[in-house]
């Protein structure tokens, strides 16, 4: 996806190679693009942000198995201390497994969704379990929802 690509440039231009210890993987269900992303990222393409410091280092690519099991999110929330999920959708009905096996491994999650019930509802059945384990889980962040964010701030300049 585009925010996948734009989310792994920002990641390897701000956080490494150079200097820094980055452990990072990308992970999806088609192999092929996630392949093509690895070369592009190792090469220094970027797609619309500039260019970037890439040195050589080894990116990890992670097939999830477009069913979804338990058992591949659990294998992954393993392996990371964040997962940041670009484009899994719909959240509504991937998401939930994803973000239970981040509470089962102790594993942040950030997603860019702008689905606001599924939001709701990941906040009803997570939010205690998330404290209790210091799991943080951010949702609607990122270009989805600033559309609707800016909407919202012209409108309230109109209102007396």
């Amino acid at each position: 996806t585009y925010t996948g690509h734009f989310v792994s440039n920002y990641i390897l231009q701000n956080y490494g190679p150079s200097g820094y210890n980055l452990k990072w993987a990308i992970a999806g269900t088609n192999v092929r693009r996630l392949e093509k992303l690895r070369g592009q990222l190792l090469k220094g393409v970027t797609r619309d942000i500039g260019e970037t410091r890439a040195e050589p280092v080894v990116i990890e690519v992670i097939q999830v198995n477009k069913s979804q099991r338990p058992e591949d999110f659990e294998e992954m929330c393993e392996r990371a201390k964040v997962i940041v999920s670009t484009d899994l959708g719909p959240s509504s009905k991937s998401g939930i497994p994803l973000i239970r096996a981040c509470l089962e491994k102790g594993c942040d999650y950030l997603n860019s969704s702008p689905e606001a019930l599924w939001s709701y509802k990941v906040i009803s059945e997570f939010h205690e379990e998330a404290m209790e384990k210091n799991v943080r889980i951010v949702l609607a962040c990122g270009g989805f929802t600033a559309l609707a964010d800016l909407a919202v701030f012209q409108l309230s300049q109109q209102i007396p």
